[in-house]
C-alpha cells in the first residue's frame, strides 16, 4: 500500500492520450516514463504499445516505449520481492499490537482489492449501462475481455 504498486504496475484502463503523449516526448528512461503518469504505464498500456506497434511508422518508438514499460514493472515487481521477503523473515515474536497491525493492514488490502474490483469493474459498468437505457443481450462489455475491447476505452 505504501509503494502504490496496483497503481504503478495495474493502472486501468490505460489513457490513449498519455501514450501518444508519451511517445511524442520519446522517453529514453525510466525516469521520463515515470513522469508521464501512471496511467500510461503498467500492465494494460503495455498491452495497448504492443497492439498499436505492428504496422505503423511508429513501430521502432512504441517497441522502446514498451521495453520502458516492461523495466518498470519489472522494476516495481522487485521492490516489492525484497519488502516481502523481509517480512516473510520476521518471526512473529513482535508485540501483540504489532501483528494486529500487521493483520489489520493485510485485510484492508485485500478488502480493497475487493471493493476495487466490485465498484470500478463491476459495478460501475452496469449502473452506465443502466442509465444510458441500452438493454440488450451484452449489456455489460467488460473492457478486459478483449484486446479489441480494452484498445477502444
Amino acid at each position: 500500500m505504501a509503494r502504490c504498486s496496483q497503481r504503478e504496475i495495474d493502472c486501468w484502463p490505460a489513457r490513449e492520450r498519455l501514450l501518444r503523449q508519451a511517445l511524442a516526448k520519446a522517453p529514453q528512461t525510466l525516469a521520463e516514463v515515470e513522469r508521464v503518469g501512471t496511467p500510461a504505464q503498467g500492465f494494460p498500456a503495455l498491452a495497448q504499445l504492443l497492439a498499436t506497434a505492428s504496422g505503423t511508422a511508429l513501430a521502432p518508438a512504441i517497441c522502446h516505449c514498451a521495453g520502458l514499460v516492461v523495466q518498470d514493472i519489472a522494476a516495481e515487481a522487485r521492490a516489492l520481492n525484497t519488502e516481502l521477503a523481509v517480512l516473510a523473515q520476521e518471526d512473529g515474536s513482535g508485540s501483540p499490537e504489532d501483528a494486529a497491525s500487521v493483520s489489520a493492514e493485510w485485510t484492508n488490502q485485500w478488502l480493497g482489492g475487493l471493493e476495487r474490483l466490485r465498484r470500478a469493474q463491476l459495478e460501475k459498468p452496469v449502473q452506465t449501462h443502466r442509465t444510458t437505457g441500452v438493454f440488450s443481450s451484452d449489456l455489460v462489455a467488460f473492457p478486459r475481455l478483449t484486446r479489441e475491447a480494452n484498445l477502444a476505452d
